[in-house]
């Protein structure tokens, strides 16, 4: 039976873990405007899912923002180290976990496949081949009524806070990873007084959007030091993207390691397998490009990028976001972001071996949280979520 609670639908749901649990919860809508600077605009719907607390006087709820951007938050509840930080959580308040405008089971989707396969034979092939495809993407999109830039981290941190009001709740607690930070530090400053505690994990710094080559290239380092020194012998495209986009955990990055070793021997076969699966990821990657275009640009950051990108590895790591591709998506792309200050407690957790959000630069956003707290994992990689310790951390913050 469905029911309504304010402006929120919700209705028994029930979903199975990957590793066959079944779980009964709730799914709720919430109608937000599309562009929150127009007049008049089109209403768009953004989904999520209630698991509801087993405390006896439970605290605010706790809303789940995923990273990519463009991964669901509906399908990390199926994934089992996930699923069960939530299911914890769930002793201390209601867990709701968001899918963002234009992902998952919200309403429109912003995802539009590229028509074309990526190529892999040099850097300004696959920058020209980007820069087509997002054309392409972006006319598909004018044709929907669908603008990029209602997209961005500030349009879904103030869909939360019409998701807070809908439940009828003065307050809710945040806990987001890599581009959910994005949103969750949008949110910390334009609506601070509905928030009660934040975790930022993974920490992708408002105006860090472009990311620093030598520090992937000391990632490798540091975890694959023979694998480096073949990588950097080969200088192939396709060997660097399979790696860099692996690197976010050891349990992603051991089969693409194994697979370029492979190769190095002579054996091609487990790396055309791999790229044949990064291909089709690198196809449906607009979204992801479009989000990331709508975020700051320093000309400080990029001149940095550039110099450190002359030699290195990973010199092919912000391709996506170059400008000729990022004026294809937005007019003009933000130069600046705010510095931010908080009274709220925060937990910020950093892996010391990731190079995509290193904890230097959360230490930086850090020092504007007077009472936040920093957890660096000593054997973190860009993941670090699912670790016990980590999801230990986490609910002893919560329940304060």
């Amino acid at each position: 039976m469905l029911f309504a609670i304010a402006l929120a639908l919700l209705e028994p749901y029930s979903f199975k873990t990957f590793d066959g649990r079944d779980v009964a919860a709730e799914r709720g809508t919430v109608m937000v405007a599309e562009s929150r600077a127009a007049r008049e605009s089109a209403r768009r719907k953004v989904a999520f899912v209630r698991l509801k607390s087993t405390a006896e006087t439970p605290k605010v709820p706790i809303v789940f923002l995923m990273g990519g951007p463009g991964i669901p938050g509906s399908v990390m509840l199926r994934v089992p180290p996930y699923y069960d930080l939530f299911r914890k959580l769930t002793t201390v308040a209601d867990v709701i976990v968001v899918d963002y405008r234009g992902v998952g089971m919200s309403e429109p989707l912003l995802d539009c496949k590229f028509p074309e396969a990526p190529t892999f034979a040099g850097e300004r092939a696959m920058l020209d081949w980007l820069r087509a495809n997002v054309r392409w993407c972006v006319a598909e999109w004018r044709k929907r009524g669908l603008d990029a830039r209602d997209y961005s981290a500030e349009s879904n941190a103030d869909d939360l806070d019409d998701l807070r009001a809908a439940l009828g709740v003065p307050k809710i607690s945040l806990l987001a990873f890599s581009y959910g930070t994005d949103i969750a530090l949008a949110a910390v400053q334009r609506h601070p007084e509905h928030l009660d505690r934040v975790v930022l994990a993974s920490v992708d710094s408002p105006d860090a959007g472009l990311k620093r080559p030598a520090l992937w290239d000391l990632q490798l380092r540091r975890v694959a030091p023979e694998l480096e020194r073949s990588v950097r012998t080969m200088k192939r495209l396709d060997v660097q993207t399979l790696l860099r986009t692996s690197m976010g955990s050891p349990r992603s990055f051991e089969p693409a390691a194994k697979a370029v070793e492979a190769l190095a021997r002579g054996d091609a076969a487990p790396f055309e397998a791999a790229m044949a699966k990064l291909a089709a990821g690198l196809q449906s990657s607009a979204m992801s490009i479009a989000i990331g275009c709508t975020r700051s640009q320093p000309p400080e950051r990029r001149a940095r990028v550039s110099a450190e990108a002359k030699g290195a590895i990973f010199s092919e790591v912000n391709l996506q976001w170059d400008e000729s591709i990022c004026r294809e998506v937005v007019p003009e792309i933000p130069r600046a972001a705010p510095r931010i200050w908080s009274e709220l407690p925060a937990l910020f957790i950093s892996g010391a071996l990731d190079a995509n959000t290193p904890a230097s630069e959360a230490q930086e956003i850090r020092f504007g949280f007077p009472r936040g707290e920093h957890l660096i994992v000593e054997d973190g990689w860009h993941e670090t979520l699912p670790m016990p310790a980590v999801q230990e951390r986490v609910i002893e913050f919560l329940s304060r």
